[in-house]
């Protein structure tokens, strides 16, 4: 989750909005995903 996060945050420092909104759906998958692992 600390790579992804660390992804998140240089792509968000980028311009390209398109990109940045790429990341931050992944990312919000990947929480998700997580969150459900974590329950289990």
């Amino acid at each position: 989750l600390g790579s992804s996060f660390w992804g998140m945050a240089l792509i968000l420092a980028s311009t390209n909005l398109l990109t940045a909104r790429i990341a931050a759906g992944c990312f919000l998958l990947a929480l998700v995903a997580v969150l459900f692992y974590a329950k289990n």
